[in-house]
């Protein structure tokens, strides 16, 4: 009725956000989608009511990440895209829409101005929303978190991996730590009564190394004792070296990055018993690039320069012997958090010889890995859709988001986003969805 008087021109319909996205084409790309009422009450369908013909509201002007679905959907289904800023109006008259206010920003064309998260669209959208019906929930079972299933193909023992948000936060998350450390160890050793006792930590910190915390002993981060900085991970690069290439670190991360051996309340392994001097920190890349691989990787990040030298490790460089006598001392390997996509070249593309090594010694149950944030989705199966892309990045992991593939195929996916959740739709892949530490068996 609503619907039929607007077309005859007998009633002016006015949409206030939610309001305003419903009247549209399709509002599937809403700020909260409710997917126990899209399931079971709208049957799946988003179809909105179509006052302005074929456009579909967006809650926004900007050109975040979340947005990118937006723009695949609208393509997909050959709507135009209209974002609309807090505080605009948007008048249609049958597909032609003005924006009334500050902004003014249509999409009629995603692929077109979606350059910068292009290669992620084609990775993670494939087949967009074509064929998506989900499943209908139970309404008590779908609140509780599934078992995921990785589908590991082993030759060896158990692989004991454990991907977690930022931490051991909680104790559900600690008692799965600790599980698997028990695990690791003999169970005829009096190293029951402390699993930790005894064991190597070789920590990754190679995530951190675009952050400004990291480098930067004037940041209001560098001095906080639970944080990765160049001091705690050794860094044979100057501090000084790296402001000077990047203009006082232009295009770094803001923030800081947890250190694996933090003591509570930090969630970190400080206090879970391991011996003094159990810790290991180090990165790959700080430890074996060349001067001219780090300038170019710092350069890349912070101006867009593209590298003029061979971004990978020399085959046969004596300092992949000195990562694998690192990793053959640990029992535990923890990767921290930071930058998916410079965690993904580090170890599949930089040096893709010790990432090869740290798969073998988990096929082969010899070695426990817990993988933070960043790092669990690096090592996970796929990281095309974490949450901080890199746009540099990208162009030296070549479009290629494969991970280590540490927890079969599995992949980490940032947070509850819903848009994400495509991804596993559209691929064969498990998401595991982070709320919490992760056991993938």
């Amino acid at each position: 009725m609503i619907k039929q008087r607007v077309q005859e021109g007998e009633l002016l319909y006015m949409g206030r956000s939610a309001g305003a996205m419903a009247a549209s084409s399709d509002f599937a790309m809403t700020y909260e989608p409710n997917p126990m009422l899209e399931e079971n009450l709208l049957d799946g369908s988003t179809a909105g009511l179509s006052l302005a013909g074929s456009c579909s509201l967006r809650p926004h002007a900007s050109k975040s990440l979340w947005n990118v679905p937006g723009d695949v959907f609208g393509y997909a289904v050959s709507h135009t895209i209209v974002r609309v800023a807090n505080g605009d109006g948007l008048y249609c008259d049958q597909g032609h829409c003005v924006i009334a206010g500050k902004t003014s920003a249509t999409e009629p064309d995603a692929f077109s101005s979606s350059g910068m998260h292009l290669p992620r669209v084609v990775e993670a959208y494939r087949s967009v929303y074509h064929g998506y019906r989900p499943e209908q929930p139970n309404f008590v079972t779908s609140a509780m978190p599934e078992t995921p299933n990785c589908r590991l193909v082993l030759s060896g023992k158990k692989p004991l991996v454990a991907l977690a948000s930022s931490g051991l936060d909680d104790a559900d998350a600690k008692d799965a730590f600790d599980s698997l450390m028990r695990t690791l160890r003999p169970a005829d050793t009096a190293s029951m009564a402390n699993p930790y006792g005894g064991l190597k930590v070789l920590v990754l910190d190679d995530g951190a190394l675009l952050t400004k915390s990291f480098w930067n002993s004037l940041d209001k981060d560098f001095a906080n004792p639970d944080a990765v900085t160049y001091v705690k991970t050794g860094s044979q690069t100057s501090p000084e070296v790296v402001r000077s290439l990047t203009d006082g670190f232009s295009g770094f991360s803001d923030g800081w990055i947890k250190s694996a051996d933090c003591v509570e309340p930090c969630g970190g392994l400080g206090s879970f018993g391991f011996d003094p001097g159990a810790f290991t920190h180090v990165s790959a890349f700080d430890m074996c690039a060349t001067f001219e691989q780090k300038q170019a990787l710092f350069r890349l990040q912070s101006h867009g320069l593209e590298p003029q030298v061979d971004m990978t490790l020399a085959e046969g460089s004596p300092c992949i012997q000195q990562l694998n006598d690192l990793l053959d001392q640990a029992s535990v390997v923890v990767a921290s958090s930071g930058n998916p996509d410079l965690l993904g070249y580090v170890f599949r593309v930089f040096a893709p010889q010790f990432g090869e090594k740290i798969a073998q010694r988990v096929n082969q149950g010899s070695v426990a890995v817990l993988a933070f944030g960043a790092a669990a989705m690096a090592f996970g199966h796929n990281f095309a859709a974490a949450a901080t892309p890199s746009l540099a990045l990208q162009k030296l992991l070549k479009g290629n988001f494969q991970g280590l593939k540490l927890a079969g195929q599995c992949a980490v996916i940032p947070g509850w986003d819903k848009d994400k959740l495509l991804l596993g739709r559209m691929t064969t892949i498990t998401l595991l969805r982070f709320s919490c530490i992760c056991h993938p068996l």
